[in-house]
């Protein structure tokens, strides 16, 4: 996945740097014919994956430290540069999607707990807090159309939005 960098274009990848070493991700100049790894940040790949933000950087779900929590990270340096607890919303269970309203981006993603059915939730970038939540969602894609969000649920497809 690309991002947004005052550097060269940056390539995020989960990967091992080393053959020994642990999973991280990895960000990789493009220079064109070749890549230089920037530097590399001990977290574990999750169904989120990494989500470019409008404003620099990726979001990324990290579980690595005591709380669970998305982070926003710095594509140049690796530095953390934003964090939310996301302990209460459980783990992503798929890749999730950003909506670029003007500065005020917002992830709509699955979560679930312990293994319960995932609620859709759509979380506020700018200040962490969720904005609404719907239960009862399948894992899996969904689509933004207009106004409208298309998510699969046990019973077929769900269209939530302002009619």
């Amino acid at each position: 996945m690309a991002a947004k960098s005052t550097v060269q274009p940056v390539v995020m990848v989960f990967g091992s740097p080393q053959a020994s070493s642990a999973l991280s991700l990895i960000a990789v100049q493009d220079s064109g014919t070749n890549g230089t790894i920037l530097w590399s940040q001990l977290i574990a790949s999750s169904g989120l994956g990494c989500i470019a933000d409008p404003r620099g950087g990726v979001w990324i779900w990290n579980s690595t430290h005591a709380a669970s929590s998305l982070v926003l990270i710095d594509a140049a340096t690796g530095a953390v540069t934003h964090q939310w607890d996301t302990t209460a919303l459980g783990t992503p269970v798929s890749r999730g999607l950003l909506l670029d309203q003007p500065g005020e981006p917002v992830l709509l993603a699955p979560w679930a707990i312990d293994g319960a059915a995932p609620s859709l939730v759509a979380l506020d970038l700018s200040t962490g807090k969720v904005l609404w939540e719907k239960a009862g969602v399948s894992p899996g894609q969904f689509a933004v159309l207009q106004n409208l969000v298309v998510v699969p649920s046990p019973r077929g497809l769900l269209a939530l939005g302002a009619g």
